[in-house]
Order: structure tokens, then C-alpha cells, then sequence
């Protein structure tokens, strides 16, 4: 799933594994988010808007500057045309920037949309789920917070899939295996994480169709780190998802 909201490469895999698998890892990052929450992140993303929206505010001025210094070169190489054929000239040589200005301005401009709806969704999502028993330790209000958010609707699941992972690549391993490569959004520290899961398709058992590699330590003589499976059993659902589609 690219930032246009589809996978990466030119694999297939049954889209209601991908489906469930993200929307597994994106419900799990939502509770982590909501637990981490505070009105810092509202003023780090009020902030990001506005830094937004002044890059928006400039880039006409950005590109009559580079325009007239363009100009200027042509002057020094061409000192007998006029002002007229300079100026035409030096807008003929800079269409590639302009362009890429107003690309980066439709990318700016849609950074605003999520930013102010990632706000909104953040305020009334926190307000929603952490009135819990005061009494309950973190693990039970998470564990609560991941049934609550089981009761989810289609169109819920699809904004917080989207509002977590960012994009989504999948590569053959194998004649049975597939990978998964899941770049998740870090909201509260606005960064991204890697997430990679194999599917071995041909297994019957679907508790272990899915599973990440991790690094367990044999202690010895020689100690060593050996990989091993960690399966991730969820429950496959039918097109939680819907837009995200392997090419």
C-alpha cells in the first residue's frame, strides 16, 4: 500500500490475509497511540500545519525568485535581449521546477487534511475509550481497549488501517512464502517503523499461516542468536480494508 493507498510490488496474496494482518497491527498501534496521547501531540501536529501552509503561502514568491535568477543568468550570457524574451526565456528553463512546486504543494495540502483530521479523529477517540475503571491496571484497560475497538465499524477499521500504516510491499520468498513489509506511522514520535510477516500459503493450520522472525539467544559455550517463528494468529476477516489491493 503506497501513499496512494495501494501495495507495492507486483506480488499477490489473498487481500483478506492483508486485510486482517493490518488491520491487526493497526489496532494494536491505535491502543498504543491512545495510551501515549496527550495535548503535546496537538500542538506538534498545529505546528506541522502551519509549516504547511507558510511552504504553501511562499512558493509563489519561491518561484518568482527562481524565475528572476534565471533571468539574471541569461542577461550575463544573452546581454542584447529584451526584457520581454528574457522573462520567456527563463520561464521556459524553470517549467520543471514549477512543476514540482505545485506537486509539492498538493502533497502539502493533503499533509494539512490529515494532520486536522488526525486531530479531530485523536481528540474524540481518546475522549471515547479512556473513561475506564480507574481501578484496572494497564494491561486490562489495554486488553478493554482491544475489545472495544473489535466492535469497530468497516468504515472505523479503514480510518485507523490508514491513519497507522503508511505503506504496504509484498515479496516472494519462496514457491509457498510471501512477505509482508509494513511501514508503520509512529504518531506519537512522528516517525516510521518497520514491520516485516511471512505468509506461508500452503499451510493448512492458520494459526500459523502468519508469523515474524525473531532473534532468540542460545546460551553455550558459543552463544548464538538463531531466528525463530512467532506465529500471530488473528481472526481473517472479509475486506476490512477495502481500497488497499496488491498489484
Amino acid at each position: 500500500m503506497s501513499k496512494s493507498g495501494e501495495c507495492t510490488g507486483n506480488e499477490s496474496i489473498n487481500i483478506n490475509v492483508i486485510d486482517s494482518l493490518l488491520w491487526n497491527v493497526a489496532k494494536r498501534l491505535e491502543v498504543d497511540f491512545i495510551f501515549n496521547f496527550n495535548e503535546k501531540e496537538i500542538e506538534t501536529w498545529q505546528a506541522a500545519i502551519n509549516d504547511l501552509q507558510m511552504k504553501i503561502d511562499n512558493s509563489e514568491k519561491h518561484y518568482k525568485i527562481i524565475v528572476e535568477n534565471k533571468e539574471k543568468e541569461i542577461k550575463k550570457m544573452i546581454p542584447n535581449l529584451d526584457e520581454k524574451e528574457i522573462n520567456r526565456l527563463a520561464t521556459d528553463a524553470t517549467q520543471a521546477k514549477k512543476q514540482q512546486i505545485e506537486q509539492d504543494k498538493v502533497h502539502f495540502q493533503g499533509e494539512i487534511v490529515r494532520f486536522k483530521a488526525l486531530i479531530t479523529e485523536s481528540q474524540r477517540m481518546y475522549q471515547s475509550y479512556m473513561p475506564m475503571d480507574i481501578i484496572m491496571n494497564e494491561i486490562d484497560k489495554k486488553e478493554a481497549l482491544l475489545k472495544q475497538l473489535g466492535k469497530a465499524d468497516e468504515k472505523a477499521c479503514y480510518d485507523i488501517v490508514h491513519k497507522h500504516i503508511e505503506e504496504v510491499s509484498i515479496f516472494t520468498m519462496s514457491t509457498k512464502t510471501k512477505a509482508i513489509d509494513i511501514i508503520c506511522r509512529d504518531l506519537n514520535n512522528n516517525t516510521t517503523n518497520r514491520e516485516i510477516y511471512y505468509y506461508d500459503f500452503r499451510i493448512r493450520d492458520k494459526t500459523k499461516q502468519v508469523y515474524q522472525l525473531v532473534a532468540n539467544y542460545i546460551a553455550g559455550v558459543n552463544g548464538e542468536y538463531i531466528e525463530e517463528k512467532d506465529y500471530v494468529n488473528f481472526e481473517i476477516e472479509n475486506r476490512i480494508s477495502r481500497p488497499i489491493k496488491a498489484e
